[in-house]
């Protein structure tokens, strides 16, 4: 994780105003990816469009940073075999009319979270989970060293 997505998800957290939103649209798309060894992926993309009110009364509609990214085949031995939703975030899908709890900056309010990305939790358990293991080496080698 970047430096820059850490400090960007951490201003969203401090500055960020929380308002109900509701999805008014879902913006598709379809792309064939072909991998380093040459087999062709059909990817699906699915990004929810959300109108929101700001706390000084704008009406916001604008698309989610979010995005679901579905396989749906790979080309095997020259054919497309269906493939496991890969990349899915917890096979999170959006629904027309759904309402979802928005986090914008006041400063920008063009930019907004859908609240429940999973991301945020990442800011968290990485850095505690990398600390825990730097804790544990520490411990066994002050172990070893003592025996």
């Amino acid at each position: 994780m970047s430096t820059k997505a850490a400090r960007t998800g951490l201003r969203f957290a401090r500055d960020g105003i929380v308002v109900p939103g509701r999805v008014v649209d879902i913006e598709r798309s379809r792309r064939t990816v072909v991998d380093d060894e040459g087999s062709d992926t059909i990817e699906e993309r699915s990004t929810p469009v959300v109108t929101y009110r700001t706390a000084d009364g704008r009406e916001m509609r604008e698309s989610a940073i979010v995005a679901v990214v579905r396989t749906v085949a790979t080309r095997q031995n020259g054919e497309f075999v269906a493939n496991s939703q890969r990349g899915q975030w917890q096979g999170r899908s959006w629904e027309l009319g759904e309402v979802v709890q928005v986090r914008y900056l006041s400063s920008e309010p063009e930019r907004f979270r859908v609240e429940g990305r999973p991301n945020g939790h990442l800011l968290w358990f990485l850095p505690l989970s990398v600390s825990i293991l730097c804790t544990a080496i520490g411990l066994a080698l002050l172990v070893v060293g003592l025996i």
